[in-house]
């Protein structure tokens, strides 16, 4: 059996974890889907059956799925260079996110009910929905996150600037871990 290359096993991997088809990525890519389905098909042993892609759609590929290009090669084992904000996100990765964020660290939802006046005088009912952070980390990042976005937005610094403190805002917490032993389904989960 045939070793597939770094570069087809991660495509592929990149596909299943955005449940992506070799249609939809040839759509994204602009090439054909049987081009793609040959840079799934190559092989360490350079059999007839695959090929590489030129560094023009390898770059397009890696781009449209916004994988650093050094990751789908494999020189680097960073997925992405490009930072989490830049990534199509859908839905349901979204939804995994904060429930995997809620599970792991303290970090739980609550609802306020209230009730206010509308233009014309109505009581009108409103739920606030908050997440409420428990973790002193995870409060301290967002609140230094907040301020450098706010000097970004008001001109204050440069967006390259802020690019670069917010990557070592992040890597400021790398050796943090989230205490999973705070979770407590039966009092965090609860909405009222």
């Amino acid at each position: 059996m045939s070793n597939l290359t770094i570069f087809a096993q991660r495509l592929k991997q990149v596909m299943y974890e955005r449940n992506l088809t070799q249609k939809q990525l040839a759509e994204l890519a602009e090439v054909r889907p049987a081009t793609i389905s040959t840079y799934l098909k190559n092989t360490t042993e350079g059999d007839s059956k695959g090929k590489n892609p030129s560094l023009s759609v390898a770059i397009e590929i890696a781009d449209k799925l916004n994988v650093s290009l050094d990751w789908l090669c494999g020189i680097s084992d960073k997925p992405t260079g490009k930072g989490i904000e830049n990534a199509p996100l859908r839905m349901n990765e979204y939804l995994e996110l904060l429930i995997y964020m809620m599970k792991r660290g303290g970090m739980w939802v609550k609802k306020d009910d209230r009730t206010v006046e509308d233009e014309r005088g109505h009581e009108i009912s409103i739920s606030d929905i908050s997440l409420v952070l428990e973790d002193t980390v995870l409060e301290e990042f967002l609140i230094e996150y907040k301020k450098l976005c706010e000097c970004g937005e008001g001109g204050t610094f440069e967006k390259e600037f802020v690019d670069t403190y917010t990557q070592a805002l992040i890597n400021k917490f790398e050796g943090y871990v989230f205490d999973e032993t705070r979770w407590d389904p039966g009092t965090k989960w609860h909405m009222g």
